[in-house]
């Protein structure tokens, strides 16, 4: 089990580092970064199982710099002094939130269950390819599940949308599925099929879209049965060419 600690501070890394072998003697701290820059370098060398990270950091702020990472993150459990951050760390699907000085018996639990989402998350079956047909434009696509697979209509799919690292699958009509595969294997798996990564936690059927609200931020999608996702504003200008090339518009953009 790998865990990076990132944090600026000298003193707090030492101690977290000492508490967790103390308590975790079976998780290697692979890195200890002081910068978010090199905290996305271990990640993408050390591909690490979780992280315990703090907000501040010399070079930026760890949630706005996590919202703008394209890669596949690992578990997240964020340290820190400053209370305000918590609902955007929750919406980056984050394990938990910790406010600094965090007791050992806090910091225990913590640890304990994100070791529960890795191992629950281990369970599942993965796959590891993506097999195309022949054929252009498939009508189905076939997912596995510890017990077998989900064939699904691909133009049944609504959305998905990223629960940690499993992804949740919203079917017309239908209950939705969650399954141990990343959103970014599916953005692959899709890309032809008329799917748009519309946000980091995203993936949207650009023919279920039935009302799109630009604003500051972005911009809001609404979809059939009433479900609304955001729309980032770093990726506005590509959904505005996905769009186009997927419906009739009147008028511009």
């Amino acid at each position: 089990m790998k865990c990076i600690i990132a944090e600026d501070e000298f003193l707090v890394r030492q101690s977290l580092k000492m508490r967790i072998t103390k308590m975790f003697p079976e998780i290697e701290i692979v890195s200890e970064p002081d910068h978010l820059e090199d905290m996305f370098l271990a990640i993408e060398k050390h591909h690490p199982d979780f992280i315990l990270l703090d907000i501040n950091f010399p070079d930026g702020n760890s949630v706005e710099a996590i919202q703008k990472y394209s890669g596949v993150l690992p578990y997240l459990i964020f340290i820190t002094s400053y209370p305000n951050f918590a609902l955007d760390a929750f919406r980056l699907e984050a394990v938990d939130y910790l406010l600094k000085p965090v007791e050992d018996s806090v910091l225990e639990k913590s640890i304990q269950k994100c070791l529960r989402y890795i191992d629950r998350e281990k369970s599942f079956i993965k796959p590891t390819q993506i097999i195309r047909p022949e054929i252009p434009n498939p009508g189905k696509i076939m997912i596995p599940s510890q017990s077998g697979y989900y064939l699904l209509e691909i133009q049944e799919i609504i959305r998905m949308a990223a629960d940690i690292n499993y992804t949740r699958i919203y079917v017309k009509d239908k209950p939705p599925i969650l399954v141990a595969i990343t959103l970014k294997y599916f953005e692959s798996a899709l890309k032809d099929s008329g799917f748009f990564r519309v946000h980091k936690s995203h993936l949207v059927n650009l023919n279920h879209i039935e009302r799109y609200q630009k604003t500051a931020d972005g911009g809001i999608l609404t979809l059939i049965e009433d479900a609304s996702v955001p729309l980032s504003k770093n990726v506005r200008s590509e959904f505005h060419q996905a769009l186009q090339r997927q419906v009739i518009l009147l008028g511009s953009l």
